[in-house]
């Protein structure tokens, strides 16, 4: 399973983020995240281990290494820019 695409509106320091991810045929090509502290990359990187620790749970929900609802990073309503009403994370 590989991610496609990572969209985020209006989370933490990000406005707006659409990266479609990078394939050479059906691999996958790494890529990487740079910019200066507090622009979100951690952020970025956050929804994708929860992602992928929420696939884990329901996959191999006897053998879950992560108590069911935890994530990597608190959500927190400090997160929504003020003047703002939504907030939606990664797909």
């Amino acid at each position: 399973m590989y991610a496609k695409r990572i969209q985020i509106s209006n989370y933490g320091p990000i406005d707006h983020l659409d990266i479609p991810l990078p394939f050479n045929g059906e691999n996958p090509k790494p890529i990487l995240l740079v910019g200066e502290n507090g622009s979100g990359k951690s952020i970025l990187l956050s929804h994708i281990v929860d992602g992928l620790m929420v696939a884990q749970g329901v996959i191999y929900p006897e053998n879950s290494e992560v108590e069911r609802g935890a994530v990597y990073k608190l959500f927190s309503p400090s997160y929504i820019k003020f003047g703002c009403e939504y907030s939606w994370g990664a797909n």
